[in-house]
């Protein structure tokens, strides 16, 4: 195998592609993003395939070409690593080319084949036993597929993630991994496979390995999906293939190089933070005066113990559409009641999996209402930067509920939905405004320390990545709000194209996986106490709001 002479990470979100050309030392060398689109008529949700191949393409091209010109020598050969959103399903051929659309995690059109499955006795237990979700729909791919299969029931598509059509757009190999799968609820992941560990020789570690290399036959029978239409599973620490040479030719890369397993958006956030690091126990020193007590219940308020070092470990915090929270997980578990649970990470191990819902999406549709800045306009979220910059927190006694598509982990409703508590004659349009960013990092507040009684540990320090990390100020408002420090990993808004490019080069190297350099050199954003009596009385609203309009919520949703 050719050594690659750069790495290419992509990064499929549910808004755009971003796309990064990296060298073999994790040097940024270029960057480059084309938006998407998504059709979305509740309970539909889908976006075109082949818009996104074409944003892939053509984004991976002008990165080569900016860092390789074609005049000045022969193609480079380079490692290609793709991450993207999960739960959201392509229906392919054995090429790798679309059928249909993509059904995106918004979807739900696959709830009620799922909660047919669910009626019949056993199927909750085995389901949560085997893989950790039991079948619900409500946007996994498990619902989506039963749904493909129901509108085309002799077809031949197969049903892969997204990150999984594009690496085999690129290869011509339709292929998954345990981890890529995770959503479609057909694993068995009791136990962790052998990658990272290295000794595939030893019992344990020989099955765990196997299982991860096929579908759990029980989890088959009892969802009645025949195997054939699921693309075959593969290690997920070897490269899937070489490029073809069509698509070698397009890219303007030669046609050796190389296109690693795909990674979900969640684990390359974990890599890009160094959340993914601490699977075999490692912890984090923290002495930044503001990191939670030990030990602290999940239905407790924190508390803090300020000036006096703790010891946790880091989470990696992904603030794009939505707001994701992510750290190691000591093994397989799962805490329905708050919708967290663990899921296999890529090489080895387990991340926590704490889906938070809506994040950027929350002041960017506030802002489109308002009539101001949206994300899309020029100067992104200007006006929202001098809001936060000229307001108090707590913005005026104002709320913002960020459930604008209903609630996910730590509670989860279909039914909830977003608005602002508080407004008075006397609230102003910028005060409105920041009350959407604290409206998140509320939520994320919430949802911090049932992670923590989750996983048995106090998280010492977020790591921030994803577009909202660009918002100045939105930062240190989540420091406020979540009382805890904050540090912005470099290059936020390309982190996890950047942690799949860096992968990708593992995979054909020796190298580590894990981004160099990934902390910004700005200094850790702690939390200000100043601060602390109005959020923490804002924070028990937020919540008390939550449980008090359920009701109300269920009325809406069926008059």
């Amino acid at each position: 195998m050719t050594r690659p002479s750069l790495a290419i990470g992509v990064d499929v979100g549910s808004t755009n592609v971003k796309v990064v050309a990296v060298s073999a030392d994790g040097s940024l060398l270029a960057h480059q993003q084309r938006s998407l689109a998504s059709d979305e008529r509740p309970p539909v949700c889908e976006q075109d395939p082949e818009q996104i191949w074409e944003a892939v393409l053509e984004g991976v091209a002008a990165c080569v070409a900016e860092v390789a010109p074609a005049p000045a020598g022969p193609a480079p050969t380079v490692a290609i690593g793709v991450a993207s959103q999960y739960s959201s399903t392509v229906p392919v051929r054995a090429d790798g080319a679309p059928t249909g659309p993509v059904v995106m995690w918004g979807d739900r059109r696959g709830t009620d084949a799922c909660r047919r499955l669910l009626a019949t006795p056993g199927n909750f237990e085995l389901w949560v036993e085997r893989h950790g979700i039991p079948p619900i729909g409500g946007g996994l791919s498990l619902g989506h597929v039963l749904h493909l299969i129901a509108e085309d029931p002799h077809g031949d598509s197969r049903f892969v993630e997204v990150m999984d059509y594009v690496t085999a757009r690129l290869t011509g190999r339709v292929t998954a991994t345990r981890h890529t799968m995770f959503t479609t609820q057909l694993c068995d992941n009791r136990s962790a496979a052998a990658w990272a560990a290295g000794d595939a020789s030893q019992p344990d570690t020989a099955n765990a390995t196997t299982a991860a290399l096929r579908y759990d036959p029980e989890l088959l029978a009892a969802s009645g999906i025949d195997p054939a239409r699921l693309p075959e599973l593969v290690a997920p620490d070897r490269p899937v293939g070489e490029v073809t040479p069509e698509v070698a030719a397009r890219l303007g890369v030669a046609a050796r190089s190389t296109v690693a397993t795909g990674i979900n958006d969640t684990a390359a956030a974990a890599l890009a933070t160094g959340a993914a690091a601490q699977r075999d126990g490692t912890q984090l020193d923290a002495d930044h005066g503001d990191a939670a007590r030990l030990g602290v219940d999940s239905d407790d308020a924190v508390d803090l113990d300020d000036g006096a070092p703790q010891t946790g470990v880091i989470a990696g915090l992904a603030i794009g559409t939505t707001a994701v929270l992510v750290t190691s997980a000591p093994g397989k578990a799962e805490d329905l009641d708050h919708e967290i649970l663990s899921m296999p990470a890529p090489d080895g191990g387990y991340l926590v999996m704490a889906e938070n819902g809506l994040g950027g999406r929350v002041p960017e549709a506030f802002l489109a209402l308002l009539d101001g800045a949206g994300a899309g306009a020029a100067g992104q979220f200007a006006e929202a930067e001098v809001a936060l910059a000229s307001t108090e927190p707590g913005a005026g006694g104002v709320l913002c509920l960020p459930w604008l598509a209903g609630s996910m982990a730590p509670a989860g409703s279909d039914t909830a939905r977003g608005g602002l508590v508080g407004v008075s004659l006397a609230t102003t349009r910028s005060q409105l405004i920041r009350a959407t960013f604290e409206g998140v990092g509320h939520n994320l507040a919430w949802l911090l320390r049932h992670v923590e009684a989750f996983i048995g540990e106090t998280i010492v320090e977020l790591r921030l990545t994803g577009g909202g990390a660009e918002v100045a100020g939105w930062p240190q408002v989540i420091a406020d709000v979540v009382n805890r420090p904050v540090r912005v990993v470099a290059d936020p808004s390309v982190a996890v194209a950047r942690a799949a490019a860096l992968r990708a080069l593992a995979q054909v190297s020796d190298r580590s996986a894990a981004p160099a350099e990934s902390a910004s050199p700005e200094p850790v954003l702690s939390s200000n106490p100043e601060t602390r009596a109005v959020y923490d009385g804002h924070q028990r609203a937020f919540e008390a709001t939550f449980e008090a309009l359920g009701p109300v919520w269920n009325l809406l949703s069926s008059s």
